[in-house]
């Protein structure tokens, strides 16, 4: 969840149940504005961002893997 969600911008992460019933009036008064969460999630998994990271992943393993050899 943490890595989906930006506090404040496409959602709300609470710390404890106080905090919840904070956001839950807050989203109730002003709800967040269903473009701006896909846009948000959309931007940060788009796939040419998870490719990129792919494949930083496999170059860093592999540079590891013939180092130990």
């Amino acid at each position: 969840t943490k890595e989906i969600i930006e506090n404040g911008v496409n959602g709300y992460l609470a710390k404890d149940e106080k905090e919840f019933f904070s956001y839950l009036n807050k989203l109730n008064k002003n709800p967040i504005n269903p473009k701006i969460v896909n846009e948000s999630v959309c931007n940060k998994f788009s796939k040419e961002k998870i490719t990129l990271l792919y494949e930083s992943l496999i170059k860093k393993t592999a540079k590891k893997t013939f180092e130990i050899r």
